[in-house]
């Protein structure tokens, strides 16, 4: 993870046997399927953290998550378009990424 004044870099690298990705929109429940997350509490005095999840195919899921009193909700960013949506690329090595790829 690298930061700038412009933006925050993650690069994540993993393994799997099978790929198990078949969403193909941004938004939906990614955590149900092959998913990377990362999480940010940038203020511990404030129950709230940003999520961010991308799955192999390229499609994300971010969302900010209170947990207010034990209840946890999930909303997604507002304003989340333009110059202030997330930039990103996806790869699997030796093709595309697709479903049951090995």
């Amino acid at each position: 993870m690298l930061y700038s004044a412009t933006g925050l870099y993650v690069l994540m690298d993993a393994a799997d046997a099978t790929l198990t990705a078949t969403m193909k929109e941004d938004f939906l429940d990614l955590w149900n399927e092959d998913v990377f997350e990362f999480f940010l509490w940038p203020d511990e005095r404030h129950p709230i953290y940003f999520e961010y999840e991308i799955s192999p195919l390229g499609f994300e899921l971010p969302i900010l998550i209170p947990n207010l009193e034990g209840t946890f909700l999930g909303w997604r960013p507002w304003h989340y378009e333009g110059a202030r949506k997330t930039r990103k690329a996806t790869t699997a090595t030796g093709g595309p990424s697709s479903r049951g790829r090995k």
